[in-house]
């Protein structure tokens, strides 16, 4: 294996908080593309609690050289059934049957302590 065509690590690191947290790769078959979609975390500001890990969007960044390279894409958008800012985190993205199904932890708001908010799985 010629391990000087390896990617360099980290994989990729988010440009506005330095966050980037449980990752999923795609294949987005219509850009051609490798996509990470993450967790981003505001891991360098200051927050009350674990706030810092609770409210922000999912990122996302593309690689069109075989992950060699990222570039980040922005956030995904119309995520939210609710109103006020709420915490998406650790999706799952699967192709099935010519649509992506997202599964992705849901907490309401933005706590700052782990324990005491209801935590579910939605699609």
């Amino acid at each position: 294996m010629n391990y000087s065509s390896s990617p360099k690590a980290p994989l990729f690191r988010d440009p506005i908080y330095d966050g980037s947290a449980d990752p999923t790769i795609i294949w987005n078959g219509e850009e051609k593309e490798w996509w990470i979609i993450y967790t981003n975390r505001r891991a360098n500001i200051q927050c009350e609690g674990v706030s810092w890990v609770h409210g922000t969007d999912l990122g996302i960044a593309s690689s069109s050289d075989g992950g060699k390279t990222w570039n980040y894409r922005g956030v995904i958008q119309g995520l939210d059934f609710e109103k006020g800012r709420n915490t998406f985190w650790a999706s799952e993205v699967l192709y099935h049957g010519g649509i992506y199904h997202m599964y992705v932890s849901y907490i309401q708001g933005v706590p700052s302590e782990w324990k005491g908010h209801k935590r579910q799985i939605i699609h």
